[in-house]
């Protein structure tokens, strides 16, 4: 708890006052971190597209992070082993507007490995606001290419 305190820049009775035990001041965090995560839940643009959707998803992340950083990391000392990737998202009307030659399940894991690798930079990265937009850009080419009609 000394180190803690030490880190937080707060007395260590202080830090003992509000939470006690490090177990307690452990769930708060968790609670915390929570918290945080559910305030990237806001209302998604009505396009009616579901890669558009996932977009905006993933800058509300990137942007969590940028601002509190290492939360994600944080929150996964608390699953016990790695999540597999989700099924595929997109609705039927997504799936029509995909170019015929686009594997749906590929372009879906291309998209989420994308997203993961920039929050992992994001971690490490100094310059966020450069990362996040260089991120919206991928995201915009790789768009662009499913999404491009065949001639």
């Amino acid at each position: 708890m000394a180190s803690i305190a030490k880190i937080a820049e707060v007395s260590k009775p202080l830090l003992f006052h509000h939470f006690g035990t490090k177990e307690k001041l452990y769930k708060g965090c968790v609670q915390y971190a929570n918290q945080l995560l559910q305030s990237i839940h806001r209302p998604l643009s009505q396009t009616g597209s579901i890669i558009a959707q996932l977009k905006e998803i993933q800058i509300a992340k990137f942007d969590l992070e940028k601002n509190y950083p290492g939360i994600f990391t944080f929150i996964l000392l608390e699953q016990t082993q790695i999540p597999t990737i989700p099924p595929t998202p997109f609705t039927k009307s997504d799936l029509r507007k995909l170019n015929p030659s686009i594997n749906p399940d590929q372009y879906w894991r291309i998209l989420y490995y994308l997203a993961l690798g920039y929050q992992s930079a994001l971690t490490t990265n100094k310059n966020a606001d450069e990362l996040i937009a260089d991120y919206q850009r991928s995201f915009a080419f790789l768009e662009k290419l499913a999404l491009a009609k065949e001639e």
